[in-house]
């Protein structure tokens, strides 16, 4: 067991209050806890807090999968089913034949005509795209209040990394790089 400072009793506990609301600790360890919380005030307004921390980047998570898989599911739905048939591979074949055969001399005759617009954006990109955007704002929402939270900015750096990385075209995840990039140079200094 840690020694405690004499300036703050309760630093060990405080260190061991997001694993005892997250369930992690085994049953001795989650036994002191608990008794510590029971006793002192202070911690147990913080495991509250914590609580309510979790419960809130639980909710948001939960909601992020289900909205994830209905936009997936939905925007499949969307999509034509093609067959491949063998007269469409065998006039696509020709096709390619023609453009590689023709393509040396296309690439030499000058153009003055733009490069083809690229075609829109179907409506189940855009919906999947804000659905997106919302979904790591509120995660990127959710995390920093974790990090605010005793203890709970390793959940929060977690929940960082997930929406850099699930959602990195987003704006959250732009802010999530820009505050790790300024948290980097805060530790280099």
């Amino acid at each position: 067991m840690k020694t405690m400072p004499a300036d703050d009793p309760c630093q060990h506990w405080r260190e061991r209050l997001v694993d005892y609301a997250d369930g992690e600790l085994g049953e001795p360890d989650a036994a002191r806890v608990g008794e510590h919380v029971a006793r002192c005030p202070r911690c147990r307004g913080r495991l509250e807090a914590l609580k309510g921390s979790l419960a809130l980047a639980r909710a948001v998570w939960a909601e992020a999968d289900t909205t994830l898989a209905d936009v997936s599911e939905s925007s499949l739905m969307r999509q034509p089913r093609t067959r491949v048939w063998r007269r469409g591979l065998v006039a696509a074949a020709c096709v390619a034949v023609v453009v590689a055969a023709a393509g040396p001399f296309w690439m030499k005759a000058p153009s003055d005509k733009a490069p083809p617009a690229l075609p829109p954006p179907s409506l189940a990109q855009i919906e999947r795209e804000i659905m997106e955007a919302g979904l790591a704002a509120e995660l990127l929402a959710a995390a920093e209040l974790l990090a605010a939270a005793p203890g709970g900015q390793e959940y929060a750096a977690e929940s960082i990394r997930f929406v850099v990385d699930r959602f990195p075209n987003t704006e959250a995840a732009r802010r999530a790089r820009l505050g790790e990039r300024h948290d980097m140079k805060r530790t280099i200094r």
